[in-house]
């Protein structure tokens, strides 16, 4: 999908674990740094899941919707943010036991640790302009 501004998430039913790797090549076709891409992990719903994201101008965002509200647990410029590249990104997400992590380039750049969802869907997607190129979500063994 590409358009000027999109917002758009894709969850899929074949990996529904406890704990889960996701990984994925995201370009910013556009350029731009309004923008935010990511994963989501143990999806129970609409209005209930783990987000991991981050921006190409640093900024990170880990949190959780909640019976349809956004509770966020890291949601800040921080983190290693230098590792990320404005322009093209290998990143990867893991949802193991109560951790959530966020990697760039195989460089940690968040984690945070939150006990509310145990197991769910994995899925992954972005915001505002930029463009996902592969992605593969896989079960922690």
């Amino acid at each position: 999908m590409r358009s000027k501004t999109w917002t758009s998430w894709d969850v899929t039913e074949e990996v529904y674990a406890s704990d889960v790797n996701m990984q994925a090549y995201f370009s910013n076709d556009s350029g731009g740094t309004d923008n935010q891409q990511g994963f989501i992990c143990r999806y129970q719903d609409d209005d209930n899941y783990y987000l991991i994201s981050f921006g190409s101008d640093g900024y990170l965002r880990l949190g959780l919707r909640k019976n349809g509200k956004w509770e966020f647990l890291l949601d800040e410029y921080g983190g290693d943010a230098s590792k990320i590249d404005p322009s093209f990104n290998f990143v990867q997400a893991s949802c193991i036991g109560n951790e959530l992590s966020l990697y760039v380039g195989g460089n940690l750049v968040a984690q945070v640790t939150d006990p509310n969802y145990t197991f769910g869907a994995g899925g992954c997607g972005g915001a505002h302009r930029w463009h996902l190129r592969r992605s593969q979500c896989y079960h922690q063994h």
